[in-house]
Order: C-alpha cells, then structure tokens, then sequence
C-alpha cells in the first residue's frame, strides 16, 4: 500500500518556507521513494509558492480526483502534496476524496501545523493588510473574530481522516522541517538543510501602519475599481528591500484577556486530543521573540502626502490588472508650486505647533522639500527653530 502525504498549510504556519525545502529536497525526497511533483525548476531563496497541491484540489472539488491520484499513484512511490488550498475542502469534498484513496489503495498520513493564537491572529492580521487592502485596525479585527481558522479546518479534516499529524509551529518555528521529516520517516541528515532565509515575512509594526493606511485611502479612493494587486506589490516591495527584517509583535494585553476569553476551550480541547493533555498550544508566550507595546507611529507629514500621491494615482483594474485612469476624483498632477499639500503641511504645523514644535518643526521642513523657495515656509522654519533654542536654553 502507498502512503500519501497531505500538508495542510493552515495560514501563517511557515508553509511558504517549507514548501521551498520540500522543492529543494525533490531527489533526496525521491531516494527515499517519496515523489513531491512539481512542474517548476527553479524557486528563489525568498520564493512565496502556493506547494504542490492546488491542481489536487481543483481535481477533488470538480470530481475528477479519481483519474488524478491515478495518474498520481502511477510513478510507483509514496508521495507528498503541500498547499494551503487544501484549506478549501469542504466535509463532502473529503468524504469523496477519503474514497478515492481507498479505491486506489493509498494510505493517507495528514500533516498540519498549527500556532499559538495571539501569533496566529497577529500574523494573519498583517497578511491580510499584505494581500486583502484590510484597512481596520488590529483590535478591531480580534475584538470581531469568533473562530479559529486553524481549528476549524483541522476538525474538518479529522471528521474524515483517522491518521492526523499535527505539529506545534512555535515549538520548532526555528526549523519547521525537521518535525516534517519525523512523520516521513526519513533522516533530517539525508535531506538538504531548511534555508535560514526568511521566506514571507510579516510586515514590521510601521510598516503595516503604512499600507493599511494606504489601503485605507485608495479604497476610498477608487471604491469597487480597487484591486488587491495595489498593496500586494507595496508589501512585495518593502518585504524585498529588507527580506531578512526582524519584525517584532505588538502586544495588547486587553487583546490577550479577549483571545483567552473566547478560545481557551478550544485550545484545552486540542492539547488535550494532539498533545497528550500538555499546555503546548497556548494564547500567547513571550520568551524568544521581539514584543513592543508600542503602538505604530508614522509621521502626519508622510500620511499627509500619502493621501495626496493616492489622489494622483492611476487605479489597477481588479479584472486584468491593467492600468487605467480613474473616472471620477481625478486630480492634476502636483507641481512645486501645487496648491494642495504645501498648504496642508503647513496647516498642520500650526495646529501641532502649541503641543510639540518638534513635529511642526518636521512638517515645515516637508513642505520646504516640495517648494524649497517658499519664502513663508523658509519664516516659519526660522521662527520653529528659534522658538526651540528658547525653549531649551529655558
């Protein structure tokens, strides 16, 4: 009998960095008479890929998974599928597709990860300002949140599936292959080492202050024309520059009291099923891993300018990602001279400027930056500057 190897790669799981091992590893895999298919010859050390999986998905959820794992079954070796499609599965598409491995004669072993929640949550957030042009903030998204992705789609799978291999991400995050190679039975020696590179990373604390701000104004601004492609290539662009960034957490603890509220029985009930009862899966733990309870800050003169270029902007058509002009909100291009954001950096310098004459002092210096001749921009600076000098020698 052939074993089949599903990964479920539930989101934020450290699938994207697995699956480049598992592609790394395809002819140590094979002589270990494993075959992980793939039509793709090469992926870059920072590659995001969707596995190996998604056209065993389409096969299952349109009815012809039979003749799929057939033509699958027929290189001779066990194999291995990983993707986060596998998520799509309703109950009666795993029903069908239980039967179609018992007809063929194919022995399912499931692999899934899953994460402590506040991680989970936090992580899943910024993907979704990464991929979704999610705009609200992250309270609000855990605050509105009543399930768990991760649980759900793994009592799905049990309900049909008898052998599921479930592994705590946090407790191996540092090398999430080698608990992989325990269930394939095979020397995590024999196997290509799991690159160090980041793959994926989340978004830092200000950056995914930026982009849900950005996503928050061109919604607003372009309405049912906005298409995801618009954060997706910001995030691709920051995440490229700084692929090796280390990002810490915010923690909120009014968020963790809310998670423990809502979740605690879940979690017990999947320590209890997975974990031989033991406190593995938790709401959140702080030992190694950076945490700040600060709260992102982007400067008004960034945001201010920000929402200007936005005015400016051309729109992606969410239909074919072509380029095209916006019908309505169309705005002329700004000038040195433009009479729209010199006026707004200024305005704000004046309301900031009886609290915190370091921040109007910022914004003034922006607006010199677009109209550096400005005679009332160059005033104000001097008189910001003097008043400081006052103040410290005071």
């Amino acid at each position: 009998m052939k074993n089949i190897y599903i990964h479920i790669g539930c989101g934020k799981t450290g699938s994207s960095a697995l699956q480049l091992w598992l592609h790394q590893n395809i002819k140590s895999l094979a002589k270990a008479n494993i075959h992980y298919p793939s039509t793709v010859k090469e992926l870059d050390k920072y590659a995001i890929t969707s596995g190996n999986g998604v056209s065993a998905v389409d096969a299952i959820r349109s009815g012809k998974g039979l003749e799929y794992f057939s033509e699958l079954i027929a290189h001779g070796q066990n194999f291995c599928l990983s993707s986060e499609a596998f998520q799509l599965l309703d109950p009666k598409n795993l029903i069908e597709f239980k039967q179609i491995l018992q007809k063929l004669n194919v022995q399912p072993i499931i692999i899934a990860y899953v994460r402590d929640i506040y991680d989970m949550m936090y992580s899943s957030y910024l993907q979704l300002i990464k991929r979704n042009l999610f705009a609200r903030s992250f309270r609000d998204y855990v605050l509105s949140q009543k399930s768990l992705q991760q649980f759900q789609v793994i009592e799905r799978w049990a309900n049909a599936f008898d052998n599921i291999q479930l592994i705590h991400y946090d407790s191996v995050k540092f090398n999430v292959a080698q608990p992989f190679c325990d269930v394939l039975r095979i020397p995590y020696g024999d196997m290509r080492p799991l690159t160090k590179t980041k793959v994926n990373r989340s978004l830092s604390i200000n950056e995914g202050e930026l982009v849900r701000f950005m996503n928050e104004q061109y919604v607003r601004q372009f309405g049912k024309d906005a298409s995801a492609v618009f954060c997706e290539k910001i995030s691709n662009a920051l995440i490229y520059k700084h692929p090796e960034l280390e990002t810490e957490i915010f923690y909120d603890q009014f968020l963790y009291d809310d998670m423990e509220t809502k979740f605690i029985e879940q979690i017990n009930h999947f320590n209890s099923v997975y974990f031989q009862g033991k406190n593995t899966i938790q709401v959140f733990r702080k030992e190694n891993k950076p945490i700040t309870e600060q709260s992102a800050h982007i400067p008004d003169y960034l945001l201010i300018c920000m929402q200007e270029l936005l005015k400016m902007c051309t729109v992606i058509s969410p239909a074919d990602h072509s380029i095209k002009k916006p019908e309505t909100n169309t705005v002329p291009p700004l000038t040195e001279h433009d009479p729209r954001v010199v006026p707004l950096l200024v305005g704000s310098a004046a309301k900031r400027e009886a609290s915190n004459l370091n921040d109007a002092l910022t914004l003034v210096q922006a607006a010199q930056v677009l109209r550096p001749t400005g005679t009332i921009i160059k005033a104000k600076i001097d008189d910001y500057i003097k008043r400081l000098d006052e103040k410290n020698e005071a």
